[in-house]
């Protein structure tokens, strides 16, 4: 069987002057006959283990990438606003697409300002320090879970639910822990809201505080807010999920 290629040129070899994850969301121009911005992924995209389809992080992180690299450096993101209609295969590349809607102006007047004071949780001072859990791109050590689902399993956390629907082996439930399984958790849109790019550091910690203000209809929903450790409020994420629970089966003998 012919190997199957994940990207629409041949890969280049990592990058050793970057982060693992900038070669990660590293993009490629492609030729257009109409003169539109187009961008495909330069390495392979990541399936993660027992998921649907190539991470959703990524292609949001390399959207993203594909517009900014149509903008002057100046210019800096406020928000971003993803559905996830149907889940992207690792088989085949992916193209981004950049239309220029609008070029806004922003302007030195008064404003309103106001934001959201920090916990009062301490944070260790050396980024370093810790045992920390690593897991494909990430690793964390601020929480000892999948930094992948950490913010939508708010939902099954705060009904101390499995998120699996049968245990995996290696894996044991917590005494307490209910007996509904999560059946299927699938990201339905996620937005984002960055409110001071210039305090984001990604080699230093931030906080991140998670609620869910409503769950029903299948569906829950999960806000996300996160600080810098000086104080201030960087951004805030709002993601919707699919949410099923795995139905009890009606015994035999009852049919």
């Amino acid at each position: 069987m012919a190997k199957t290629h994940t990207t629409l040129f041949p890969t280049p070899p990592l990058d050793e002057c970057k982060a693992p994850i900038e070669n990660v969301f590293e993009l490629t121009p492609v030729p257009s006959n109409d003169g539109q911005a187009v961008f495909t992924n330069t390495h392979p995209l990541w399936h993660p283990s027992g998921s649907r389809g190539v991470y959703g992080g990524t292609l949001i992180a390399q959207s993203l990438s594909a517009a900014m690299l149509t903008v002057p450096s100046t210019v800096n993101m406020h928000s971003m606003h993803c559905h996830f209609l149907i889940a992207a295969t690792a088989e085949t590349p992916i193209y981004y697409h950049v239309d220029h809607v609008n070029d806004g102006d922003s302007m030195d007047e008064k404003v309103l300002e106001h934001s959201r004071s920090k916990p009062d949780v301490s944070v260790p001072q050396d980024p370093a320090a810790g045992e920390g859990t690593g897991n494909g791109l990430f690793e964390s050590r601020i929480v000892d879970s999948d930094i992948d689902t950490y913010f939508i399993g708010t939902l099954w956390r705060v009904y101390n639910l499995s998120p699996y629907p049968s245990p995996p082996p290696t894996d044991q439930e917590e005494p307490n822990q209910k007996a509904e399984k999560i059946e299927v958790m699938a990201s339905l849109n996620h937005s984002i809201y960055l409110h001071h790019p210039q305090a984001v550091r990604v080699d230093d910690w931030m906080l991140t505080e998670m609620e869910t203000p409503w769950a029903g209809n299948e569906r829950g929903l999960v806000v996300q807010r996160i600080w810098s450790t000086d104080g201030i409020l960087v951004a805030t994420c709002i993601q919707e999920a699919l949410v099923r629970l795995k139905q009890h089966e009606t015994p035999k003998h009852m049919l």
